[in-house]
């Protein structure tokens, strides 16, 4: 299996449980009987994991390597979703989602997206190097999409082995660590071609390139900024509690948000070439 195709399949699978936990955590999390505040705060603790992780990557990933950095980036995921299935306390969750960056934006980000991004561009030529990273976000969409169904698997459970809501969600979280450590066993397979080329360190960025740098990371930021008052879980949560909706019928309505949203990238490498 090619760098590539390992780097896909890893991305693919992440989105896949991170689309699938972003519309359950909220839910997951009220069922354990926190209140709405505190549920934003462990939403909010799972982002800063993951802020936290991308921030040690960009300092130190390429040093430690970023086989390795990705392969425990993996292993902390695993660990910190099923501490977060197994236990109730409501400060050992929230250490349990901060270290496992569980993110309930319901969209991959964080470390592991930043270096298989830096690791991509060796696997291809400069001129094919926009088309693979336009597919590397569709397949990122599309398990975005695919988990977002997945989330009915509390529904389905509940129906066929008559478990109660709390124990099928921890099921469902639980999955989300089982994901995670096929990710791990993926990364293995990675040769160390990903790795920096020994030349990187001398390249400089240019003051323009800094420039452009700066503003687009501020957009970026911006973005963020935005989208964090309103991330799935608590969109989730809201149609949940508000208007008694099911996990099933959420997971179909981030599907198909989702799924329009893959498309776009694809229009983006039309405009870029």
């Amino acid at each position: 299996m090619t760098d590539r195709r390992v780097l896909y399949a890893a991305a693919f699978l992440r989105a896949l449980a991170t689309g699938m936990l972003g519309v359950l955590i909220g839910i997951y999390l009220a069922a354990l009987g926190y209140p709405p505040a505190q549920i934003g705060v462990i939403v909010g603790a799972g982002l800063a994991g993951g802020a936290a992780a991308t921030a040690v990557a960009m300092f130190f990933g390429d040093r430690l390597g970023r086989k390795r950095f990705l392969i425990a980036l993996a292993l902390l995921g695993g660990i910190g979703a099923l501490a977060a299935a197994a236990l109730t306390n409501v400060w050992a969750v929230g250490a349990a989602v901060f270290v496992g960056m569980l993110n309930g934006m319901g969209r991959d980000s964080g470390a592991a997206l930043a270096l298989e991004q830096a690791g991509l561009p060796a696997t291809t030529t400069d001129h094919e190097r926009t088309r693979v990273m336009a597919w590397y976000n569709v397949l990122q969409d599309a398990g975005h999409a695919i988990g977002s169904l997945c989330a009915a698997l509390p529904v389905l459970l509940r129906g066929t082995l008559h478990l109660d809501t709390l124990a099928s969600l921890r099921v469902a979280v639980a999955a989300y660590a089982a994901v995670m450590v096929v990710t791990v066993l993926l990364y293995l397979l990675l040769s160390p071609a990903v790795e920096t080329p020994a030349r990187a360190a001398r390249v400089k960025i240019s003051p323009e390139s800094r420039g452009i740098i700066f503003r687009i990371c501020a957009l970026f930021s911006l973005d963020s900024l935005g989208g964090g008052f309103l991330p799935t879980a608590l969109l989730s949560f809201f149609f949940f509690k508000r208007f008694g909706v099911s996990e099933g019928v959420l997971g179909a309505l981030f599907f198909g948000a989702r799924t329009l949203h893959a498309f776009s990238h694809l229009g983006a490498a039309w405009l870029a070439e």
